[in-house]
């Protein structure tokens, strides 16, 4: 099964609540806000030894035992890029420049 990106514990960068791999997605698909506060950043996090019995907690755990998560990304891997971000094209000859002096 291939990865999508998320890691299953996350923090919220601007108010530190934990945010799991469901609850990502369901903002993501829902309309983008991914944390109560409106903070859109997170990064991975490691549960904390109360946390293990919020109901969020419980619930990836139940999915990981049925087998509907995706695994986590490895840790020398970059996730893949969002399918809405754009190619940026490469520039055209007239479009680039030697440096100047100084530069």
């Amino acid at each position: 099964m291939l990865t999508d990106g998320l890691h299953y514990f996350n923090r919220c960068r601007r108010c530190h609540s934990l945010l799991t791999k469901l609850q990502i997605k369901d903002g993501l698909a829902r309309d983008g806000q991914v944390c109560s506060c409106g903070s859109g950043m997170f990064s991975p996090s490691n549960l904390l030894w109360y946390e293990w019995a919020k109901p969020a907690v419980l619930r990836m755990v139940v999915y990981q035992l049925l087998g509907r998560l995706a695994p986590p990304p490895q840790s020398d891997v970059m996730p893949a890029a969002p399918k809405s971000m754009l190619a940026v094209p490469p520039l055209s000859p007239a479009e680039i420049r030697m440096p100047e002096e100084g530069e």
